[in-house]
């Protein structure tokens, strides 16, 4: 199957209760807290995380001067010149909170800007698995599982077809109908989370084929194993019938077997 990147949602950002901008970033990336104050304006800004822990203060300067306070965010902050906004890099997921900005300027009182950034992890490629299939008059009926491993919480998924691109699903199971004249379509399933996504696209009927195939071979493959005990009991009930109890009847091809 074919596999698509995973990339970064338009519109990551958002306003958030009483007034503060909610930011959504990825473990391991950057996010960028935007103070919107002219640069000729600014004198220090004051950031806290979780309502009282100073971790940075700034100062209005040419590059500016960066006083880092919480030493588990040294190396990581970076403030651009130009605006004084503050970038976090290589996002923890304990970096996640609230995030307070006391700015002081040159023509007025001071402001204050509010933040609320959630890090989320990278959804990863998803797997599709055929759950079954059944036909019935030249009509299959498909149960596809979308899932992916270790992407975290708040991961939705949604199935699309290739052939048009209209939603047909918006869960992690999809059960879909197709006739022969269909089988050439493909289906995508779409995992993300706040911050990112990523999807994989399959053959419907070339996936669900694999797992008939699948099924036979383990069918087949019990049968190989458990026949000769089965054939053991079965000749010792006739022994027992036409000679009378015996103690132990084991055919010596079956001597070297054992239960597994």
């Amino acid at each position: 199957p074919h596999r698509a990147g995973t990339y970064l949602l338009p519109g990551s950002t958002s306003r958030a209760e009483a007034g503060a901008m909610e930011l959504s970033g990825i473990l391991g990336d950057s996010v960028t807290f935007p103070l919107g104050i002219p640069a000729q304006q600014f004198i220090t800004v004051a950031w806290t995380a979780n309502t009282t822990r100073i971790i940075v203060t700034v100062a209005a300067e040419n590059p500016p001067i960066v006083i880092v306070s919480d030493l588990s965010y040294a190396g990581r902050l970076r403030v651009a010149a130009e605006s004084y906004s503050l970038q976090i890099s290589r996002l923890r997921m304990e970096d996640t909170g609230t995030y307070r900005a006391q700015i002081s300027t040159a023509t007025g009182p001071t402001i204050h800007r509010h933040f609320l950034l959630r890090v989320y992890k990278q959804v990863p490629e998803p797997t599709i698995l055929c759950g079954s299939v059944t036909c019935v008059n030249e009509t299959c009926n498909y149960t596809l599982s979308c899932t992916v491993r270790d992407g975290g919480d708040n991961v939705t998924y949604s199935w699309t077809h290739t052939a048009g691109g209209a939603a047909v699903s918006n869960e992690s199971i999809l059960q879909i109908s197709q006739r022969p004249r269909d089988a050439h379509l493909n289906v995508t399933c779409t995992a993300q989370n706040p911050a990112s996504n990523s999807s994989t696209t399959v053959s419907t009927k070339e996936l669900c084929e694999n797992f008939d195939f699948a099924k036979k071979i383990g069918f087949s493959f019990s049968v190989k194993l458990y026949l000769p005990w089965v054939l053991w009991y079965l000749k010792g009930v006739l022994v027992c019938v036409l000679h009378g109890p015996i103690l132990s009847y084991v055919p010596h091809s079956l001597s070297g077997l054992h239960l597994p």
